[in-house]
């Protein structure tokens, strides 16, 4: 799982410096807008297979690692109040995905997505 969030935490930095050389040359750094992050606990806790090959709770570690380094700020975090409900899901995967992905049965080709 180390291996995990270092590369999550990698990956978020190259992120936030890609943000940032995106931005126009004629803007200070401290000008830039922060990113915006999205965290719930309950994102690190799907009930998957046991056998799963991510351990999905290096969300919430990868998420503790970005404010510790200091690399995000708890005021760019969005916290929502819930987890997307069914209705919710449904407008941006099909059923076939969500029932594949709620009984814990995606195929290899789905998962690699």
């Amino acid at each position: 799982m180390l291996q995990a969030v270092r590369h999550g935490v990698v990956r978020a930095r190259t992120l936030l410096a890609f943000h940032v050389s995106c931005s126009s040359s004629n803007r200070s750094a401290a000008a830039i807008p922060p990113v915006p992050v999205v965290h719930h606990p309950l994102y690190s806790a799907p009930h998957l297979a046991p056998n799963h090959r991510f351990p999905m709770q290096v969300f919430g570690t990868i998420y503790k690692q970005l404010l510790q380094q200091g690399i995000i700020s708890s005021s760019q975090v969005y916290h929502p109040q819930s987890i997307p409900t069914d209705t919710e899901l449904a407008l941006v995967h099909s059923p076939s995905y969500l029932a594949a992905f709620s009984s814990g049965r995606l195929d290899e080709q789905r998962v690699q997505r």
